[in-house]
């Protein structure tokens, strides 16, 4: 019995650590979506608390606040190891206009509009949206085997 108490004590407390180190748990967990708004051409989305804390450390794993709006889907993401062309480090949050196909990977992707993080609010400039429909935080996954990304988890 002490055995067990006592293995199951250690294994808890390196799961409550492993949770605290890793991005995608605990402290990092993504700030809820208090609004979401766009008026020419510019969306606008606040969180509740600060945002852009949530930069994945893993290269097969992308962080996203995402705003579906009448000009289409358009993203503001940051992750590890991509390099693309409208970010000069993937580090940092950058948007993209995207579609999902049926399994929710991205069908299509384009670098569109400008993302900047301040505080608890995104902003996105030049996208063409005149109204948002929903609005809200997810991870994605990059496959290792064929590379695809699509949606893992949304909060």
């Amino acid at each position: 019995m002490t055995k067990t108490v006592f293995l199951a004590a250690t294994l808890a407390t390196v799961f409550v650590f492993a949770m605290m180190t890793n991005p995608v748990f605990a402290s990092n967990d993504p700030k809820k979506i208090v609004s979401a708004s766009a008026s020419a051409g510019t969306i606008t989305i606040v969180a509740d608390g600060t945002v852009g804390q949530v930069i994945p450390k893993s290269p097969n794993k992308i962080a996203a606040y995402v705003a579906i709006t009448d000009a289409g889907a358009f993203a503001v993401a940051a992750h590890f190891g991509i390099d693309d062309d409208d970010a000069t480090n993937d580090h940092e949050w950058h948007s993209h206009g995207f579609t999902l196909d049926a399994n929710n990977c991205i069908a299509t992707i384009n670098y569109v509009g400008a993302a900047s993080v301040s505080g608890d609010t995104i902003t996105v400039t030049g996208t063409g949206a005149t109204t948002v429909s929903s609005a809200f935080f997810a991870f994605l996954k990059i496959s290792p085997v064929d590379g695809s990304i699509c949606v893992h988890r949304v909060f």
